[in-house]
């Protein structure tokens, strides 16, 4: 499984990969995210695949410099999951913003959103509505800062967001 460690500087996640070995992912202390973000991202339930953005640094000093990458996300919003590998071709226009939010979050989309929910992290549905549009707002400001996923539902297929509420 994934491995989350503490060090002076930095946490490092560990994720198994099977073309590479071990890929690990520095998260320096100065960014302000904290082990209990790191924790309850890595252990989020149904994770299909995880994506992670930040900058890129090489740290191997000898040519050819092939090795020694690391990727260093810089907020809470370069952490992002899908919950299948296989989702609908209407996943990829998808837009969910802004993210992370104070109060709400703005859902675009290609195709009617028949119904959505809000999920957090236990895999608790906080709110849920119905609406068949493909543009329309879900309202996060009752709840509590951290990170929850937004689930959204066209005919029998469904996809998943992340959305951090600030």
């Amino acid at each position: 499984g994934i491995q989350l460690s503490s060090g002076s500087n930095a946490f490092i996640l560990r994720f198994p990969s099977a073309s590479q070995g071990i890929l690990s992912i520095a998260v320096f202390r100065s960014t302000g995210l904290s082990q209990e973000f790191l924790s309850n991202y890595i252990n989020t339930p149904d994770v299909g695949a995880y994506r992670i953005t930040g900058i890129v640094y090489q740290e191997d000093r000898n040519p050819p410099r092939f090795e020694d990458f690391f990727l260093l996300p810089c907020a809470e919003s370069d952490f992002d999951f899908l919950t299948s590998t296989n989702e609908p071709a209407w996943a990829n226009e998808l837009v969910v913003f802004p993210n992370p939010t104070s109060d709400e979050v703005n859902v675009r989309s290609s195709v009617d959103i028949e119904e959505w929910r809000l999920i957090d992290l236990q895999g608790r549905v906080l709110s849920r509505g119905t609406n068949n549009n493909q543009r329309f707002a879900v309202d996060l400001g009752e709840w509590p800062s951290g990170l929850y996923r937004l689930q959204l539902i066209n005919g029998n297929e469904a996809v998943q967001r992340p959305v951090v509420k600030q």
